[in-house]
């Protein structure tokens, strides 16, 4: 019977599930734009590494404030933060950040 009311109450949430799926294109769209940074893993290494240089004070500061949120149990804020960190180091390098080099 309990299987039978879980199984149930499973159903009910499919279409507010396929909405969700339906909005999420979009965002798998941008994710796969990021993504290809990857599909030359010696580009992506140049570029991780150019922007670790270039943003070290920044993602120094946000190391500290992920270690942080962790022994506060901020599991989900803590998240949110290295992925910041981590869209700041695969940013595409343009002459416009690498105008000092």
């Amino acid at each position: 019977m309990n299987g039978f009311i879980l199984g149930i109450s499973t159903l009910a949430y499919i279409p507010h599930n396929l909405k969700d799926c339906i909005h999420a294109k979009a965002d798998m769209k941008e994710f796969e734009k990021w993504g290809s940074l990857f599909i030359h893993p010696k580009e992506a290494e140049a570029t991780i590494t150019h922007n670790i240089k270039t943003h070290l004070p920044a993602l120094t500061l946000d190391i500290a404030k992920v270690k942080k949120e962790m022994s506060n149990e901020e599991f989900l804020q803590a998240g949110v933060t290295l992925g910041e960190m981590l869209y700041i180091v695969t940013q595409p390098v343009t002459t416009e950040n690498n105008f000092f080099e």
